[in-house]
């Protein structure tokens, strides 16, 4: 991600997930990762988002968009 927020170049990925309540529609953000602490600690304490560390890229195989994400050791 380009430097739009004002914490540099980052890479960050997430996960959100469709939610209903009472006929309201909304989306629950279960997780996002970065590869850089400083919009994780910006994501936390201002906006309460659930940042964790980790590593996200995507990149095209012949006609294919891959995405990955390494959590420490974990792919």
């Amino acid at each position: 991600m380009p430097d739009s927020t004002g914490f540099g170049d980052y890479t960050e990925s997430g996960q959100v997930i469709q939610v209903s309540f009472e006929g309201c529609k909304g989306g629950y953000v279960d997780a996002m990762y970065l590869n850089d602490d400083s919009p994780i600690s910006g994501g936390r304490e201002i906006w309460g988002f659930p940042k964790k560390l980790a590593e996200p890229c995507l990149h095209v195989e012949k006609d294919t968009l891959v995405g990955t994400l390494n959590v420490g050791s974990i792919q």
